[in-house]
């Protein structure tokens, strides 16, 4: 399985604010596709090389917290992922085509689930 999420800072599109979204990588099959986190930091309160946001930022969530949910959201994907190779279905799938189906709620699965077995 040569599936990977990584984080990283998009220091390409600023905002406003003067902050930089945090994105998710999906790479997949040499194609990569980002996947927005919903978060924004500053250039300078971003560890590169840690892939983590440092003590130096001042949000609304304190940087653990953050660390953490993004931590989770990742393991989230990761395991997502790993259940599509399981199923034999990740190396049929094109990188948009695992982004879709990461984004999907866990309702969705629930419904699709039920309607297959009526």
């Amino acid at each position: 399985m040569k599936t990977y999420v990584t984080i990283s800072l998009d220091t390409r599109k600023a905002r406003k604010d003067s902050t930089f979204p945090i994105l998710f990588r999906i790479s997949h099959k040499r194609k990569t596709i980002p996947i927005a986190s919903g978060f924004s930091v500053k250039d300078s309160d971003w560890d590169e090389k840690r892939k983590v946001v440092k003590n130096s930022y001042k949000g609304i969530d304190t940087p653990s917290r953050l660390n953490n949910l993004l931590l989770s959201k990742k393991s989230e994907m990761l395991t997502k992922i790993t259940k599509l190779y399981e199923a034999a279905q990740l190396d049929s799938m094109d990188v948009s085509e695992l982004k879709q189906r990461l984004l999907e709620s866990e309702k969705s699965n629930l419904f699709l689930e039920y309607t297959n077995k009526q």
